[in-house]
Order: structure tokens, then C-alpha cells, then sequence
């Protein structure tokens, strides 16, 4: 009696063995250094994604607009973390394709409109050259407002597209441009060694550039719960960031993810933090993500319609925010409403 049961669980345990492992569903998400970003390294790094099931590779690019846009854009990453008016713009050519599901932050003093110091007020810009970090839709819209309140119009400046942020500042030093449009940590430095003065930044214009999760439409139609389960993993690390008890450690990450290849003081990335207002409470997240982003899409798209063509889509066509309000509701369920 005792060997038959020895043989059937040894047969058992081999038949489990040779059970088919079951693997988790792998995507990727793209992103650049932009410290209010740094919530996908966390929750890849805290396993917020592996306890769903999911394999999250981070692909952080050095270029914005050359890399991180065209790599969603064409296909090549399924998740990626943008202005969201890049977003507008991208689904505006292409409706089907692509879908904005959370509003996480807006540049908030990050992004600096700098004026050279050959020039006194930025009244005297009209028919001057000016620099931009990109040249997309949600860069020029806070150059608009700028603009605007001098009562200068878009094309009554010259706009140069440098994608890279340290050759902007180059360029900018060498008195190439009247003002240039770029963000930190690169912006300030050249506030602080004298090449320009700092006019105005993103906090003049609050939610001016928000911020957030764009994914292709064919994995939130054929995978619904896959996005469910990113978002939620999202929104742990946005969870462990934000406790204070973890500001150590949340350093220390940040410095082995994102700017590894940076060696960036704690106070230095604190303050690069400070660039991006990060939705954080429930009220907050639920209204940005139920209201927000579907009339800053409005706006967007009707300042899109001032320089081209843009078909008549209703907002939903753009913004699909209901799992992370979802999810939202579930771990900040003990928030006051």
C-alpha cells in the first residue's frame, strides 16, 4: 500500500512538472527622462505589473519626439507616457488607432520660456527665431499663450524644432535664437549660468501641458482586463511614491532607473519633481480623468482647427478614460469622495 502511494504521488508531482508555464503577457512602454515619470520605473521595479500577471518592459528613450512619439505612433511600443496633446494630434490623423486612458500630471514650472540676454521683454520677439524642444502640438499651444498675452502670433515668429535638449541650449548659448522652449533638468541651466532670463514657465498656465497614458486601440479592444491590470499597477507605484514613509528609497530608485546615467543630487531630482504637478488625490484623479482631459482635448483639437484640417470626432474617439476611474475608485476607495 505504502509504494502505491508513493508512485501516485511521485506521478502527481511529474505531472505537474510537465504542466505547459504559463507566461505573462509581455508589453512595453515608452517614455523619456522627465521626472513625473518616473512612476512606470517604479512600478516595474516594485512588481506592481509582475503581481498582475504582466511583463512590462520600460524603454526609455533620449528624444522625445524622434523616438518615444514615432515608437507609438507606428506600433512599436503598446504603452507610452506623453503630452497628451501630442496624443490629440496623433489620433486626430488616425482615429482608430490609438487611445488616451489617464490623465497623470500636467507640467507644472518644468517646461521654462527663456528669453536671450540680448533682449529686454518678450514684446520685442515679433519677427525673431525661437527654439523649441519639439514643435508639436502641445509645446506650441504654451507658446501660443505666451505669445498672446504680447499680442504676437504664431506666425509672426520663426519656430525651430532641436529635439535634443543639451544641443538647444548650445545652440541657445551661441545666440542662435531670441528664446527657446525647452524643460528641465536641462532648462534651468541655462537660467543659471546667465545665457537668458526665465519669462514664464508652464505653472504661469496651469494644466496648459497635461500629461498622462496613451495606449494602441487594438490592445485595449482585444485586451480590456491586460489594461485594467496595467493601470492598476500604475496607480500601486503612484501609491508608494507618494508615501512619505518611502522618500528614500523612492530616490535611491530613481537614481537606478531613470537617470542612471545621471548623477543628480537628492535635492536636484526633488526639484526636478516639483516641474510636474502629479494628480495624487481621489478627487483630483477622478475629476482630471472623468472632466479634464476630455476638455482639454476640446481645447487642443480647436486650436489644432487654427492651422489645419481636423475631422469632427466626438471626444470619446480620443479619450477612454472609464478603467482608470475604475481603479481609481478601488484603491483610494477609504478617500473622502
Amino acid at each position: 500500500m505504502q509504494i502505491t502511494q508513493n508512485h501516485m504521488i511521485s506521478s502527481f508531482l511529474l505531472a505537474i512538472l510537465c504542466l505547459p508555464t504559463i507566461q505573462a503577457k509581455t508589453y512595453q512602454i515608452g517614455l523619456v527622462e522627465w521626472m513625473p515619470w518616473i512612476t512606470a520605473h517604479v512600478a516595474k521595479e516594485q512588481g506592481y505589473w509582475h503581481e498582475q500577471g504582466l511583463e512590462i518592459k520600460v524603454r526609455q528613450f533620449a528624444n522625445y519626439d524622434n523616438e518615444n512619439l514615432p515608437s507609438f505612433r507606428y506600433g512599436r511600443i503598446d504603452f507610452a507616457v506623453v503630452m497628451l496633446g501630442n496624443a490629440v494630434e496623433i489620433i486626430s490623423k488616425a482615429p482608430e488607432r490609438y487611445k488616451i486612458i489617464y490623465e497623470h500630471d500636467w507640467s507644472h514650472g518644468g517646461d521654462l520660456f527663456v528669453l536671450s540676454k540680448r533682449f529686454q521683454k518678450t514684446s520685442e520677439l515679433k519677427g525673431q527665431r525661437i527654439a523649441l524642444y519639439s514643435k508639436s502640438a502641445p509645446v506650441n499651444f504654451f507658446l501660443h499663450k505666451i505669445l498672446t498675452q504680447h499680442e504676437i502670433s504664431m506666425n509672426e515668429v520663426k519656430t525651430i524644432e532641436i529635439a535634443n535638449t543639451k544641443h538647444l541650449n548650445q545652440s541657445f548659448r551661441h545666440q542662435r535664437f531670441a528664446a527657446i522652449v525647452n524643460f528641465d533638468p536641462e532648462a534651468s541651466k541655462v537660467v543659471k549660468d546667465g545665457s537668458g532670463q526665465l519669462m514664464y514657465s508652464s505653472a504661469d498656465f496651469p494644466g496648459v501641458i497635461p500629461e498622462g497614458l496613451v495606449v494602441q486601440s487594438r490592445v485595449l479592444r482585444d485586451n480590456p482586463e491586460d489594461v485594467r491590470k496595467f493601470l492598476h499597477g500604475w496607480l500601486k507605484a503612484l501609491q508608494w511614491q507618494t508615501d512619505p514613509n518611502n522618500a528614500v528609497a523612492f530616490l535611491d530608485l530613481a537614481k537606478k532607473t531613470m537617470f542612471r546615467n545621471s548623477s543628480y543630487s537628492d535635492a536636484e531630482l526633488q526639484a526636478f519633481m516639483q516641474g510636474g504637478k502629479i494628480h495624487q488625490t481621489r478627487e483630483q484623479m477622478l475629476v482630471r480623468n472623468q472632466q479634464g482631459v476630455q476638455q482639454y482635448v476640446t481645447e487642443m483639437l480647436n486650436f489644432l482647427r487654427t492651422q489645419q484640417s481636423i475631422p469632427n470626432h466626438p471626444i470619446d474617439t480620443y479619450v477612454d478614460t472609464r478603467i482608470a476611474v475604475e481603479e481609481i475608485k478601488k484603491l483610494w476607495s477609504a478617500a473622502k469622495p
